[in-house]
């Protein structure tokens, strides 16, 4: 049997793709049956394992192909699988990233002070969502 690989990505917001605006991170599984929660997975979508949410971003409307009873927003994927628009994936490199976020950790305090490392799932020391970050403004 082949072991299929999962493939590292950046979530992008899918109702503005041009802006590259990140909300989450995860891993594309590659599935060949196409069902995900009982479901057909929709054309041009694919499955993909929520591992963080970008802090800021909970809140945001996910599309209604996403929604499940328990996902309403993108904070409710943290650690699900979801579908999601293949054209609003972006596939990250982990080892570039990983040396990418550790000196970018650095730069900022907050993200790399030892009080901080490990409080969340989702900002540990190493991930790479710290060189995605991306906290929009609230007007």
């Amino acid at each position: 049997m082949v072991s299929q690989k999962l493939t590292p990505c950046e979530m992008l917001f899918p109702f503005q793709i041009s802006d590259e605006l990140t909300v989450a991170i995860g891993q594309i599984w590659p599935t060949s049956d196409r069902i995900l929660h009982g479901k057909l997975i929709s054309e041009g979508f694919v499955k993909v394992q929520v591992d963080n949410v970008i802090e800021g971003c909970e809140k945001m409307p996910v599309l209604e192909v996403t929604k499940t009873m328990e996902i309403k927003r993108v904070g409710d994927m943290l650690h699900c699988f979801v579908q999601w628009p293949r054209d609003a994936l972006k596939i990250v490199n982990k080892e570039t990233s990983r040396s990418m976020s550790m000196s970018y950790l650095r730069t900022i305090p907050s993200l790399g002070s030892s009080s901080h490392a490990g409080a969340s799932p989702q900002t540990q020391a190493g991930d790479i969502t710290a060189i995605s970050c991306y906290h929009p403004e609230v007007v």
